[in-house]
């Protein structure tokens, strides 16, 4: 695995992309774009890590994210070719942003128990599929990307994140009459397009809002 052969070495500080702190500890891998193939062996992660970046790569197989574990506050592993489910709710406490993004992913997603301190959360261009329950998103979230998936259902975004900028659920199956008089004035950046909503919302000219053609748009 791409990790795996981190746990027989220990004169990885010549290694490219790597990072130590001063007593010598493994703080940082950042493979991306490195052309690397093969699976992730995230058991090989040495507890003192605290940011991987493998993007970019060619990298396979499964993810069990229950694997990673504090002070680790940043992971991306975007734009790979990873299958399967993954579980959220056993994510470090520690764990800032997640990027599965571009790959291969499916089933359900649990919203509900994410990291407290959880800022960003990108899970766009996968096969996730099934409804998603928004209510109980982490109080420090500012960037939401749904995109580009299979979920469904209809949507309460009455009680996002007080903070929250930028939230992209475009290009998936969500459904039914939606309110949106209460989204928080904190956002930026809004898309909901190429879903199946219907609505009527106001927005400010200043605000980068985009909706589906069945949500009446009124601005102010």
């Amino acid at each position: 695995g791409a990790l795996s052969e981190i746990g027989d070495v220990d004169d990885f500080e010549t290694w490219r992309g790597i990072q130590l702190n001063d007593s010598n500890d493994l703080v940082e891998i950042h493979w991306a774009y490195f052309d690397i193939g093969g699976s992730v062996a995230l058991e090989w992660l040495p507890p003192t890590v605290e940011s991987v970046a493998l993007n970019n790569n060619f990298l396979i197989g499964s993810l069990d994210l229950s694997l990673l574990q504090s002070p680790l506050w940043h992971f991306d592993v975007s734009y790979n070719v990873f299958r399967g489910e993954i579980r959220l709710d056993r994510l470090p406490k520690s764990l800032r942003v997640l990027n599965v993004s571009k790959n291969k992913l499916d089933g359900s997603i649990d919203l509900e128990h994410l990291p407290a301190g959880l800022e960003a959360l990108h899970l766009n261009g996968n096969s996730f599929e099934g409804i998603v329950c928004l209510n109980n998103l982490p109080e420090e979230l500012v960037g939401l990307d749904l995109s580009e998936n299979f979920f469904c259902g209809e949507l309460d975004l009455t009680s996002l994140p007080p903070n929250i900028r930028h939230v992209h659920l475009y290009e998936n199956s969500f459904s039914g009459v939606t309110d949106f008089s209460q989204l928080p004035p904190s956002l930026e950046n809004f898309d909901i397009s190429s879903t199946l909503v219907e609505g009527e919302a106001t927005v400010k000219d200043d605000q980068d809002f985009t909706f589906p053609l069945a949500v009446t748009v009124n601005r102010n």
